[in-house]
């Protein structure tokens, strides 16, 4: 970085730009509102996106209140038992990666911060039932909601739900499927070149 400064032109100052702006507009970030399970339109979806709409709303409602409601036992219990270390690890992990999630309120930045959320979850799991039964039945609603909300995000899924929008673009020697809006941007790109 601090060969970049030196050797770079016009570098350090596109740097010190980048924080002007956060103190500028006094946010780290364009905010987005929080996908709540009641705000969401979903007449203007197709079955699958309703699914995952939904649940990612639902998960951003989850979230929070499970690690709060686990900080609130923990702060009520006398000591912290050995078994439920790794559980207050996680909560305490957790409350600041979902101010990540929630300081732009969008399914890529929940997935970035819900993995000691997660964790907490299958903790907590654990400390209530041995039987195989339900945590495998645990383990494959977890898959699901996974499956609905990250996977359909997924190239191959959007590709396999809206084959009509998406189309062959040319770049160099390569011939890509891309969804039409990434193969118009390529395309005004390739064009200034």
């Amino acid at each position: 970085m601090i060969a970049l400064f030196i050797f770079t032109p016009r570098f350090w100052q596109a740097y010190l730009s980048t924080f002007t702006i956060v103190f500028e507009n006094r946010a780290t970030n364009l905010a987005r509102p929080v996908p709540w399970p009641w705000t969401i339109n979903y007449r203007a979806l197709t079955w699958p996106w309703r699914l995952g709409s939904f649940l990612t709303g639902t998960i951003f409602l989850a979230a929070p209140l499970t690690l709060l409601a686990t900080m609130l036992v923990m702060l009520l219990r006398r000591g912290i038992e050995q078994r439920l270390k790794p559980l207050l690890a996680c909560t305490l992990i957790g409350l600041p990666y979902l101010h990540h999630a929630f300081a732009r309120a969008d399914l890529y930045h929940l997935a970035q911060a819900i993995h000691p959320t997660l964790l907490a979850l299958i903790v907590i799991l654990s400390l209530f039932t041995s039987r195989l039964l339900t945590r495998s039945v645990a383990v494959a609603g977890l898959f699901l909601v996974t499956l609905f909300t990250a996977g359909l995000h997924a190239p191959a899924a959007e590709y396999a739900l809206s084959k009509q929008r998406w189309v062959k673009c040319h770049v160099q020697s390569d011939t890509l499927l891309l969804p039409q809006s990434l193969a118009n941007f390529i395309n005004a790109v390739t064009q200034l070149g």
